[in-house]
């Protein structure tokens, strides 16, 4: 799953800069690994409290 959000990041967000690490492709890896952990965090948290706000509403 971590691997899709980081290609779903890669075309969406990180497509454009690609010239720019393609020299070394240690950054790139850097890059997209650090976008993926990101990107399912922020997934993650909002998930999470949207979930809470609807069992708070007490749609189960």
């Amino acid at each position: 799953m971590l691997s899709k959000v980081s290609q779903n990041f890669y075309f969406l967000g990180l497509k454009p800069t690609k010239p720019i690490f393609q020299k070394s492709n240690y950054s790139l890896n850097i890059t997209k690994l650090f976008s993926g952990d990101f990107l399912m965090v922020v997934f993650t948290q909002y998930y999470t409290s949207f979930f809470k706000f609807m069992s708070g509403l007490g749609v189960r």
